[in-house]
């Protein structure tokens, strides 16, 4: 090799013949360019043919490097914005990929990988990285990256069997999947043309309802398959992936666009501490245009039964207590729309529309309903009007406060 282009030439070569091991002899003058600060600009020249890996010592007297265990990829694309790297991931995994390099410019990588330290505690689950595996469907994979080449290689053992799933259906390769994936596929179809409504967004409800009605939630670590639309769909239970797993397929295979959402959030719980939060993962739908958050997880397992508290959400109520990276997902529709929430939802911007609604769940007979204040300052009401429901009520009743949503739910009336 006598210039950096026959440098990059001959490692494209010898990718292109799947060569492992293979030798390169410089002239003087190019090992000295190429040998500089600590081989700098021998791994960027590499990188531009496609080197993703590889073990290479030198002999500096006679001006060789030896190559062995090298991977090589052809046809490098070069990733310049999240958008891209999310295309690229998943056109890769449909097509079967266990092996996608992404081939960074400098930004894409400082943003997919910059916040990623191993001495900082909770510090990887928000890194885009994770979501832009998440929107492909990965499953169990593992990832490595170079600060010097700014390639990120994604190694894929499996992908979550509603990708699997579909992307087997889109590509005519049902032989692919597995039986307990053929089963998963059976159930979903079904599912699919069951919940089949003439609008989207009633599609979207029904497979939302049958979903709450056939799963139970659980954190059991000791299989595999609550992770997915596997447990969701032929076990009955789920953890959050499991349940967005199974949204993902059915709403697919019912026609909807649905996308995978990882990203963390705050305790669903009663109470709340700054910075409690942990990972979680739900959906996106397209709705006329515009997307929505969808969290069968959290809308399910309430003793009022089926809520909507966290289906069709615009910007303004997903952020309150759904965290994720904007740079690496859809932006969502900016106001949640009020003109399609459920009938036993109250919006109450002061303490006597609060009292209000109370009347007027108690006159529709409501045996559940929850009133979202619209602020804090008329949220410091909501003692007072839970007082006035139990004043109402004939007897006891149960009831929640979330202080994130500003939501006062009533049930067991």
């Amino acid at each position: 090799c006598e210039t950096e282009e026959d440098i990059v030439e001959a490692i494209s070569q010898m990718g292109g013949i799947g060569a492992k091991a293979f030798n390169l002899i410089l002239t003087e003058a190019l090992y000295d360019n190429v040998h500089a600060n600590s081989f700098k600009p021998l791994r960027q020249l590499e990188t531009e043919a496609g080197m993703t890996s590889s073990s290479m010592a030198y002999n500096y007297m006679d001006y060789v490097l030896y190559y062995t265990d090298a991977v090589i990829v052809s046809n490098v694309v070069k990733l310049n914005t999240p958008e891209e790297a999310i295309a690229y991931t998943v056109q890769c995994a449909a097509a079967g990929d266990k092996e996608i390099a992404l081939f960074c410019s400098d930004e894409l990588y400082t943003l997919l990988i910059g916040n990623i330290s191993p001495f900082a505690i909770g510090s990887t689950s928000m890194s885009p990285i994770y979501d832009v595996a998440a929107q492909a469907g990965l499953f169990d994979y593992t990832f490595s990256y170079s600060a010097q080449t700014h390639i990120i290689v994604l190694k894929i053992d499996a992908l979550y069997p509603g990708a699997a799933i579909v992307n087997a259906l889109r590509s005519g390769d049902e032989a692919v999947l597995s039986e307990r994936e053929r089963l998963a596929w059976q159930a979903a179809a079904q599912l699919a043309q069951a919940c089949a409504a003439g609008a989207p967004l009633d599609t979207a409800r029904n497979i939302h309802d049958r979903l709450c009605d056939m799963i139970v939630y659980t954190d059991d670590e000791n299989t595999d398959e609550d992770d997915t639309a596997i447990g969701a769909l032929l076990n009955g239970q789920a953890n959050c992936d499991g349940y967005a797993d199974a949204f993902y397929l059915v709403g697919t295979l019912a026609g909807l666009n649905v996308r995978y959402q990882h990203g963390d959030s705050y305790d669903v719980g009663l109470s709340f501490k700054f910075g409690d939060t942990e990972t979680h993962m739900w959906n996106l739908i397209e709705i006329d245009g515009s997307w929505r958050l969808i969290d069968v997880t959290w809308d399910d397992g309430s003793e009022a039964g089926i809520r909507y508290t966290w289906f069709n959400l615009g910007q303004d109520r997903a952020a309150r207590m759904h965290i994720w990276n904007s740079e690496t997902s859809v932006p969502l529709l900016a106001e949640t729309d009020l003109s399609v929430r459920p009938e036993n939802e109250y919006l109450a911007a002061s303490k006597e529309e609060a009292v209000a609604a109370i009347d007027s769940a108690f006159e529709r007979q409501f045996s559940a309903f929850e009133i979202i204040f619209s602020d804090e300052d008329a949220a410091a009401a909501h003692h007072d009007v839970l007082n006035e429901i139990t004043r109402r009520a004939a007897a006891s009743f149960q009831y929640s406060w979330n202080d994130k949503m500003l939501t006062l739910s009533i049930y067991g009336l």
